[in-house]
């Protein structure tokens, strides 16, 4: 009987240290990007609740319900799991050497590889914190409010009342389409909890923070001038991600690791000619 071949632990833990893996794992992820363009195009509505009821629930509901165009998304979380723990695992492994005095280069080449370390470490905390917002983020849409009474928002702790609605009229002349439109409104907010409040203004692209939640305004009226309805409200979308500082941490780290090599890539490449 011929011997059968044994994978060893050292020759698995070579796999993932290979950046031969990361190289194949970013093809197949570009794959399966290709796949996602036919699948998510005309079907927003089966991927927008994601974003209310977390990754979770929507793989459990929406994502096995419809495998024959969330299969992709599926997909994909696996490669990019596999390429986080080959980028931790050769990151780890090449420090580890650096701490090796007989393997050391000199200085300059040691803060060298640092600094790609940190590229790859960044990248990991990116992956990280978007992980952690889409699993761990609470959602709460659709939260209407409107002048003079205080409304509670469902579980949560917060209270928010409408304190006054800025609502210019757009009268240029360059968007047509948009005149007598109200595009720049400015809402402001009064937000409390058992710890304290807050008054801030919130519009379009332009949230407000409090106590870790983020307030999106998604909608208010009037919106435009001599509408027939004058009552005024807004509706606002409340979110809490956990995730928010992994992730702006990893895109420092990344710019900070990105910033260095640049800075210090000239000079190596400099003294390599002059010691050829």
């Amino acid at each position: 009987m011929k011997d059968r071949k044994i994978v060893s632990p050292a020759s698995l833990a070579g796999i993932f240290l290979s950046i031969r893996l990361a190289v194949v794992l970013l093809l197949l992820m570009a794959m399966t990007m290709c796949l996602a363009y036919g699948s998510v195009a005309g079907r927003d509505t089966m991927f927008e609740p994601m974003n209310q009821i977390g990754l979770w629930s929507w793989m459990e509901t929406y994502g096995t319900a419809h495998l024959q165009y969330t299969a992709w998304f599926f997909l994909f979380l696996f490669f990019a799991a596999l390429l986080a723990v080959n980028t931790l695992c050769c990151t780890v492994s090449r420090l580890l050497r650096l701490k090796d005095t007989r393997t050391r280069p000199r200085k300059q080449r040691t803060v060298f590889s640092l600094l790609i370390h940190m590229m790859h470490a960044g990248m990991v905390l990116v992956l990280a914190g978007y992980l952690a917002s889409y699993t761990l983020g609470q959602t709460e849409s659709g939260i209407v409010l409107i002048p003079g009474r205080t409304s509670a928002v469902p579980n949560t702790p917060l209270r928010l009342e409408l304190v006054s609605m800025k609502l210019p009229v757009y009268k240029g002349t360059r968007l047509e389409a948009f005149s007598g439109s109200v595009i720049t409104p400015r809402i402001r907010i009064r937000a409390e909890d058992k710890s304290g409040k807050r008054t801030f203004d919130i519009g379009f692209n332009s949230p407000g923070l409090f106590r870790g939640y983020a307030l999106f305004l998604q909608k208010f009226a009037p919106s435009r001038q001599g509408a027939i309805n004058s009552r005024r409200y807004v509706v606002i979308d409340i979110r809490k991600d956990p995730g928010m500082m992994i992730y702006i941490a990893g895109i420092i780290v990344f710019v900070t690791g990105l910033t260095g090599y640049l800075c210090l890539h000239p000079r190596l490449r400099a003294e390599r000619r002059h010691a050829c």
